[in-house]
């Protein structure tokens, strides 16, 4: 998905989110936690996802 690179890809990865059906059903605030990422940043790519 455009705006997740390799690295945060990874991440999302390293957290059991293997694919955008995934990060779409996925708790923001439980995997901004679980990431270290913003969960402004997380939230965005769940709408996103939850848009395709």
């Amino acid at each position: 998905m455009k705006g997740i690179g390799p690295a945060y890809a990874q991440r999302l990865q390293d957290a059991g989110v293997a694919d955008v059906t995934e990060l779409a059903k996925a708790d923001a605030e439980q995997l901004s936690e679980e990431t270290g990422l913003s969960d402004k940043r997380i939230s965005s790519w769940i709408e996103r996802a939850q848009a395709r």
